[in-house]
């Protein structure tokens, strides 16, 4: 019997997900680029409103940018608890192979902010040896991604990493320049939530005048 009521409720996971429309198609997941590897969604559900019930069916990781209480529902069942999650805090989660859906709805007085990164591969993802690199440490690593957390002062101005395959770097407080291989101009951001996206290789962050800076790096395998 239990076996069978797994079954069951694996098969409902499957059919809702499958009704519900994905991810990229909610309104307040926008995708803001798309690659045969990997999307960049950013998430952004205004104080007190609902997003769109959406399937997620790649594995995804996010960051938060501002840290709005929300809450979930997935299909057929009661809102969840309500949740909160700190200003540059990283999450991965696994939906390949075990799709599923939700509703997000924004409990709070301000914006629920992300960016999200899902990788579209089904299967085979990299194997990679975490790369080392001056105030940069790993903060997760799941089959999808390597998630790292950048942070730079004064004491630590810049750090040169070289990654093996395609990166996305996302800016959470301060202000960084970041320049690659082969001496390209340097590109600045300064508005939280901004990002870059670096082909598989070198590149170098860099404060701007010594000023304190946090970013995140999401390395997809």
């Amino acid at each position: 019997m239990k076996r069978l009521l797994t079954i069951v409720f694996v098969l409902g996971s499957c059919v809702a997900s499958a009704q519900a429309p994905p991810v990229y198609k909610d309104p307040h997941h926008r995708q803001v680029l798309y690659t045969n590897w990997f999307r960049i969604l950013d998430v952004n559900i205004p104080a007190g409103e609902m997003g769109h019930e959406h399937a997620h069916e790649r594995d995804v990781a996010t960051v938060a940018i501002m840290n709005a209480q929300t809450r979930v529902r997935t299909p057929g069942a009661e809102w969840g608890p309500p949740r909160e999650r700190a200003i540059g805090s990283l999450n991965a989660t696994q939906y390949t192979g075990t799709p599923g859906a939700h509703t997000i709805q924004n409990l709070d007085k301000i914006p629920y902010r992300l960016i999200a990164v899902t990788n579209e591969r089904e299967s085979g993802w990299s194997t990679l040896t975490p790369m080392k690199a001056a105030g940069t440490t790993i903060a997760q690593q799941t089959r999808a991604f390597i998630l790292y957390d950048v942070k730079l002062d004064a004491a630590t101005p810049e750090s040169d990493h070289n990654h093996q395959r395609p990166t996305v770097t996302v800016l959470v407080s301060g202000s960084v320049e970041n320049q690659g291989d082969g001496g390209t101009e340097p590109f600045r951001i300064q508005e939280p939530g901004r990002w870059i996206y670096t082909p598989a290789g070198g590149h170098t962050l860099r404060t701007v005048a010594g000023t304190a800076a946090h970013a995140v790096e999401f390395e997809v395998r």
